[in-house]
């Protein structure tokens, strides 16, 4: 990602937005993913800063606690770029989302 550190999704940017700035390094590291059987770490990096993981996590997690539909437009932009990158975002994303919904259910 290099010069796009600022893609990330805070407060002042959509997550989409976020999704589709990142769609041509995702393109770029399609081919080495699909033949590694894993996200590149420079991908897997950028999409770990980019802060998408966090769209189903509670704010209480230090999530971002989109919409649903948000969730899955994001999902649904990034696997236009590459479909096995869009997995693993939301694998990710809706696993960090259970895992915070299960703390606060064992705190309680």
């Amino acid at each position: 990602m290099g010069e796009q550190e600022s893609k990330t999704v805070a407060a002042n940017q959509q997550p989409l937005s976020v999704a589709l700035g990142l769609a041509p390094a995702i393109r770029e590291h399609a081919a080495e993913a699909e033949q590694e059987r894993r996200l590149p770490g420079e991908l897997a990096r950028d999409m770990a800063r980019s802060g998408l993981h966090k769209l189903a996590s509670p704010a209480y997690a230090n999530g971002t606690e989109r919409d649903p539909l948000t969730q899955i437009k994001v999902i649904e932009a990034v696997s236009e770029a590459d479909g096995s990158t869009g997995w693993n975002l939301m694998i990710g994303m809706e696993v960090q989302g259970f895992a915070a919904r299960a703390r606060l259910t064992a705190i309680w």
